[in-house]
C-alpha cells in the first residue's frame, strides 16, 4: 500500500513512472511447438517391370538384348530394412525353343535388404523357386508302305518343371509418396539343362526397368 501511495504521489507531481518488470516465466512452462509429422513407413510394395536378357553362355543367339523377361514382385519391408516377398517371372521363348507364347513361367520366395536415403534407395534380393518351361517336343512317326516308307515329325506340347535361383540388385528414386521408379540387374540360374537330348543353357542375366507402388 505504501508503494502504491508513493506511485500515485509521483504521478500527481508529474514524475515518470517505470513500468514494473513482468514476472519471469517458470522454467517448466515452455511454448509448445508442433512436431513435424513423420511419414509412416510403407511396409508393402508391388512392383511390375521387365526388360531384355543377356545370354553370354550361348553362341546361337544374340548376347544382348535377347529375349524379354517380365516380373511381378510383392515385398514386405520390415523396420530393420529386411525384405521378404515373392516374385513371378514370365518370359517368351527365353531358350530359343520356339514354343508357346510364354516359354518360361517361374515363381520364387525372396529375401533381401535395402537402404533408403531421401528420395533414393538401393536394395538387393535373392530367391529360390520353381520354374516351368513349355516347349514343343518333336515325335517321329514312321509309316511303312509296300514300296516306300513315310516319316512324319509331329510336335507335342511338353512341360518341364525345375528349381531355379534368382538374384536382383536395384537402384531407384521415389516419384511420389506411393510410387517409385527403379532400374535393376540380376541373374537366373536354373537346374534344367536338356530337352530331347539337346543341351539347353538355363541361365541368363536380366536387365529391367520397373514401377513400384508402395502401401501400408
Amino acid at each position: 500500500m505504501r508503494a502504491l501511495g508513493c506511485a500515485l504521489a509521483a504521478m500527481a507531481a508529474g514524475a515518470p513512472v517505470l513500468a514494473a518488470a513482468s514476472e519471469p516465466v517458470p522454467a517448466g512452462v515452455v511454448a509448445a511447438q508442433p512436431a513435424p509429422a513423420a511419414a509412416s513407413p510403407a511396409t508393402w510394395s508391388l512392383t511390375i517391370g521387365g526388360g531384355p536378357t543377356a545370354q553370354p553362355a550361348r553362341s546361337d543367339v544374340r548376347t544382348w538384348p535377347a529375349a524379354t523377361v517380365l516380373y511381378l514382385e510383392l515385398q514386405r519391408r520390415t523396420a530393420s530394412a529386411l525384405i521378404l516377398g515373392a516374385a513371378l517371372d514370365v518370359g517368351p521363348d527365353v531358350l530359343g525353343l520356339r514354343g508357346s507364347a510364354f516359354d518360361l513361367i517361374a515363381g520364387a520366395a525372396l529375401v533381401g535388404a535395402g537402404h533408403r536415403w531421401g528420395r533414393n534407395f538401393v536394395e538387393a534380393t535373392a530367391g529360390l523357386g520353381l520354374e516351368i518351361y513349355q516347349y514343343t517336343s518333336g515325335v517321329l512317326t514312321k509309316t511303312v508302305h509296300e514300296t516306300s516308307s513315310e516319316t512324319i515329325v509331329q510336335g507335342i506340347p511338353t512341360m518341364t518343371v525345375a528349381a531355379y535361383l534368382r538374384g536382383q540388385a536395384s537402384v531407384g528414386v521415389s516419384l511420389s509418396r506411393s510410387f517409385d521408379l527403379l532400374a535393376s540387374a540380376g541373374g537366373h540360374l536354373g537346374s534344367w539343362h536338356s530337352f530331347d537330348g539337346f543341351v539347353a543353357t538355363d541361365r541368363f542375366v536380366t536387365t529391367s526397368l520397373g514401377l513400384r507402388f508402395r502401401f501400408e
